[in-house]
């Protein structure tokens, strides 16, 4: 998802907000469009657009990665940049090396993920922590709606 693609689709989430009824209320209530913007625009708008645009995290390690490779492009002081390190691993078979890399990488995104998430309890007023229940000793999150199981 490029730049073009993030700024029309933030585009059409301020707009779709702006004619929702809530936004029309808080007019009523004599809010500053400030206020409005700050409690109701960027709190509704903000989430979508960074979870569509999380995948560009990915994109863009892996992009660099082949583009080291490509071009030759020294990025540590050996001369040789992470994809050439992640090539000649699997040539050479380095199988520590390639499950170890595997592994770190897949640790940077689990917790990038787990950053979203708290961005996502920091923006929206409506997802708290779920109090006692933990989780690889992180909170588990619940939205504040009860829902009822009915039992069939």
């Amino acid at each position: 998802m490029g730049l073009p693609s993030v700024v029309f689709m933030s585009r059409n989430e301020f707009t779709e907000i702006f004619k929702s009824e809530y936004i029309k209320t808080a007019r009523g209530k004599g809010l500053s469009n400030f206020q409005i913007f700050r409690k109701h625009i960027i709190r509704n708008a903000f989430m979508p657009i960074l979870y569509a645009t999380s995948g560009n995290l990915l994109l863009i390690f892996g992009g660099s990665i082949i583009i080291q490779m490509i071009f030759n492009i020294a990025g540590n002081a050996t001369g040789q940049g992470l994809g050439q390190m992640l090539a000649d691993g699997v040539t050479a078979h380095q199988y520590y090396f390639e499950c170890f890399s595997i592994l770190f990488f897949g640790g940077v995104f689990f917790l990038y993920a787990i950053f979203l998430d708290w961005m996502y309890v920091l923006v929206d007023p409506r997802v708290t922590l779920r109090s006692g229940s933990e989780l690889l000793g992180f909170k588990v999150w619940k939205t504040r709606h009860n829902y009822k199981s009915t039992n069939f």
